[in-house]
Formats: structure tokens, sequence, C-alpha cells
């Protein structure tokens, strides 16, 4: 049926004479007179050769629903079984239109714009609307879908998710519990992409997401702004192997797992061998560096491991806090001494002070003599 369409749309030219609408066929170039009368369109069918009529071919306005009222319509239908379509172009614009009908039963069905390739290549879409993936007949609802917000503001991506006709809103596409996800493109805000979880029933054609408004920041997964900074305001960041920034990392808080065993509590064990002092003191003297950590040039030519690098401070630390210890115990031990010396010297102060009385009480004794041997 679509090749015989076609090939009928190729063949008639219409042109208006004298207030008669006629067509041309390019078979015998002749000009047949048409009119909205069923007979005649059969007749025109059959002498064409085909099994379908022209029912109507309108110069002015538009076919009943038609989305503008001045337009043209151009009508085919099968005189077998009155069913066909009908071709529609809105005036001033490049805009057609499409739909079927029954002329047995007098149904029609919904105008459909067709999306035509313009001169350029590209294939337009009005904003506000959405290209759809049907997955076939017998599937409920389709998911995939590619849009435009009504402003332009926003080129959207959506799984489960379509723009809105009317605003600039991203709307869930299917009733049900199934998730959603929208990617929205936008040249004031950057890149945004949208997710809903599959724990909430939806409905079709409700509100998912303003992609301009903070209230919508809750269903945020991540956004790059025009400025190309990256935000993930609600989730986790997962990086299978390496992750390169050339440029400063601002974090509140940084976590480094650690493989078994590394973590240096080896040092607290009876068994760990520290270094004295004087063996540190001429480790330092030789290679201008602790033990087991990297020298400068090392780091400067390899960079160095954050994990790696924290793991061998805190060996230092551990160390040190060994070294504090002795350091205390010996300490201690110099207390103790120092109490005792203190004592004795108290003692020996107390004594020396008992002798200084006996000697003075000594030499009292000793003048008072020599005075009575004096007097006789």
């Amino acid at each position: 049926m679509t090749i015989r369409l076609t090939l009928l749309i190729l063949l008639i030219l219409p042109v208006n004479l004298v207030g008669q609408t006629y067509l041309r066929s390019d078979i015998n170039n002749l000009w047949i007179p048409v009119s909205s009368s069923r007979t005649e369109a059969n007749d025109l069918g059959n002498w064409l050769g085909y099994n379908y009529g022209l029912y109507n071919l309108v110069h002015g306005e538009g076919s009943t629903n038609f989305p503008s009222i001045y337009g043209h319509a151009l009508t085919m239908y099968s005189s077998s079984n009155g069913r066909g379509w009908q071709l529609d172009h809105s005036a001033g614009t490049d805009d057609y239109y499409l739909r079927h009908f029954n002329l047995d039963n007098s149904f029609y069905g919904s105008w459909r714009q067709l999306v035509l390739k313009e001169d350029n290549g590209n294939i337009a879409l009005s904003s506000g609307g959405n290209f759809l993936f049907n997955r076939g007949f017998g599937v409920n609802g389709s998911y995939f879908s590619v849009g435009e917000t009504i402003s332009g503001a926003y080129t959207v991506i959506g799984n489960n998710a379509i723009v809105s006709p009317t605003e600039n809103k991203i709307l869930y596409k299917n009733t049900g519990p199934d998730g959603a996800s929208a990617l929205a493109m936008g040249y004031h805000y950057g890149l945004k992409y949208f997710v809903a979880s599959n724990q909430v029933t939806k409905t079709a054609g409700t509100e998912f997401v303003t992609p301009s408004s903070p209230s919508s920041n809750s269903s945020l997964a991540f956004h790059i702004g025009l400025d190309m900074n990256v935000s993930i305001p609600n989730g986790e960041l997962y990086v299978g192997n390496n992750a390169l920034i050339n440029g400063n990392l601002e974090a509140k808080k940084v976590k480094v797992t650690a493989t078994p065993g590394s973590v240096p509590d080896y040092v607290f064990q009876p068994n760990y061998k520290l270094q004295t002092l004087n063996e540190l003191e001429a480790f330092i003297k030789e290679n201008s560096h602790l033990p087991n950590i990297p020298n400068a040039k090392e780091i400067e030519t390899n960079g160095q491991n954050l994990g790696d690098m924290q793991l061998k401070l805190l060996e230092k630390i551990e160390e040190l806090t060994l070294y504090l210890i002795e350091e205390n115990k010996e300490n201690s031990n110099l207390k103790k001494q120092i109490t005792t010396v203190r004592g004795e010297n108290k003692e020996l102060r107390r004594k020396n002070s008992k002798l200084e009385n006996q000697m003075t009480e000594l030499v009292k004794r000793i003048e008072n003599l020599e005075k009575k041997k004096n007097e006789n």
C-alpha cells in the first residue's frame, strides 16, 4: 500500500483553472477535473489503474480538527473498505501532518506531525516534543525518548521520562513502579543527570523534575556546569581504575583503604627491632631522611602514594611513641633518684645542723674553761 500511495502522489499535480480543481497525470499529461464527489474520486482512481481514489483536494481552509485553520489537505482512501489517510500542510510553515480514517464508520484518527529532513540535512522537532522509541506491537509502553523543553533551554535524553509540551519540565512517561532517568543538556546550567528509584509508583504525565529548580536537586545524580566543575550532591563517585586530576582536590573527608598487614601496628610487637637514637642519628646524617621514607628526589620524580605515605608516617609516629615511652621511663628513674638524693641531702643537712650546734656548745665550754683558768 505504501508503494502505491507514494507513486500516486508523484504522478499527480494540482492546478486551479477557472475555479475548478484539476489533477494532471504524468502518464499521459491529461488534466482531470476533481470534485469532492466520492464517485468521481473512484473514477480517478480506476483511471490511474489503482484500487485507490482521491476523496478531496482542498486549497484553503484545512480539514476537520487540523492543527492550523489554514492549510492544504490531500485525502486518499481504499474504494473497497473506505479506509485511508489524509496529508495536510500548515500554511506559512514547514509543518506537515498525517492522520488515518475510516469513511464507513466516520472514524478519524489524531493528526500526527511528520518529521522531515531539512535542506541542510537536519531533522527538526518542535520544542516541547519528544522522539519516542516504539518497541513493537504488544509491548506495554515505550521508555526511550529524545526531546527539547518548550523554551529550548534543555535537550533531554530520557528513559521513562519525556519533556513537557507546555512547561520547562520533565515528566514521567509511564505509570507504574519503574524507575526513571533523564540526561538534561542546557545552555544555562550545563549537563544534569536525574534519577528516580523504582520504590515509588509514578503516574504518567506528572512531574519528574524541573531541571533549573533547586527543588529537583534531591534527584540530581551529577552535574557538569558550564564552568567545567563536576558535582555529585547525593551519591558516591566510584572509579574502578585510575583517576587523573590536573589540579587541586578539595574534600571534607578522604578515605584510603589498606591491604591486610600493611598497617604498622607491628611496631608495637615485642620482636620489633627499634633503632636506638644513636643509630637513628647516624642514618639521618648519612641519608638526610628518615628510614623507610622515600627521599626528596624519589618523591619529586615519581610522586607519592597517599595511602602508602600515610602508613609510613604512622610507622614513624609509632616509633616516636616508643622513643617517648622509653624516654619517659628514664625520666621516671631519674626523678626517683633525684627524690632519693634530695632525701639524703635533707638528712645530711639535719646532721650538719646538729653537728654545728654541738660544735657551738663545745666552743662555749672551751671558752668558759679558759676564762676560769685565767681568773685563778
